[in-house]
């Protein structure tokens, strides 16, 4: 129980770190995950030792378990805090974009590649079907014909590139948004359940701390009767052995007494 105790404890205080790298370059949806990880790890293990200790502090309780019950309280609270901390600094911010992996980097390269390749092929067919109306209108005004034909083949291209990067952006700050509701929600679900805890362990002390102040006043007041009682026996023990003596030197001054009489008399 007391090492279940100082392990949660220990827990805790590792956790802190985790929850100030929020909002920080560290905080990632990486990070985030590993913090939900964790969060549900120290909720797991405070659980189990809020049970181990409500178990002993209920059935027997003693200054022991009253004080391993006290420091978990505080735990328990400080858990809460950082509980509360984490919702906050999640809600008001999105993790950070994490670098991505050079395999994902090669595959954006193709990507960009094929793309262009495709704004390529378009610019092509454009200028040719413009090319092909030109000589049918008798060829006139070729050069700036083909001039805005490259132009406008080039803007499309642009165009095209910016709307599938704006989506992909969008798509990416969506997910954002729904990873961080989803983390706030479980949060929110954590510090419900160790607040619940907390007051149930809070309570059992409370009560308990009654009864284990009458054990020990009822335990004080034995062994001062017990030592009462001891002084009461030590004293009738002496005063017994006084009227012993007594009663031993009344027998005697009264044999020799007699033995004076008979003397007197026998002479």
């Amino acid at each position: 129980m007391v090492a279940d105790v100082f392990r949660l404890q220990t827990d805790v205080a590792r956790l802190r770190g985790e929850v100030d790298r929020l909002g920080g370059p560290a905080d990632t949806s990486e990070a985030r995950a590993r913090l939900g990880a964790s969060l549900g790890g120290v909720q797991a293990a405070a659980r189990a030792a809020g049970a181990k200790v409500t178990a002993a502090h209920g059935s027997r309780p003693t200054r022991r378990t009253a004080k391993v019950a006290a420091d978990l309280e505080g735990t328990l609270k400080e858990f809460e805090g950082l509980l509360r901390l984490a919702r906050a600094r999640e809600a008001a911010s999105l993790p950070r974009r994490a670098p991505p992996p050079p395999a994902a980097a090669a595959g954006a390269a193709r990507g960009a590649a094929r793309g262009a390749a495709a704004s390529a092929a378009s610019a092509d067919a454009l200028f040719s079907s413009t090319t092909t109306a030109n000589s049918c209108m008798g060829g006139g005004g070729g050069g700036g014909g083909g001039e805005q034909q490259q132009q406008a083949a080039a803007l499309l291209g642009g165009s095209m590139e910016s709307a599938a990067a704006t989506a992909r952006a969008a798509d990416h700050a969506a997910a954002l948004v729904a990873e961080r509701e989803a983390g706030i929600a479980a949060i929110a679900s954590q510090i419900g359940e160790v607040h619940e805890i907390f007051t149930d362990l809070a309570t059992l002390v409370s009560d308990q701390g009654a009864a284990v102040d009458d054990l020990e006043a009822n335990v004080t007041s034995a062994a001062g009767r017990a030592a009462g009682a001891a002084g009461e026996l030590a004293r009738a023990e002496r005063a017994q052995r006084a009227a012993r003596t007594r009663r031993c030197t009344v027998l005697a001054v009264a044999g020799a007494v007699l033995v004076v009489l008979v003397l007197v008399l026998a002479s």
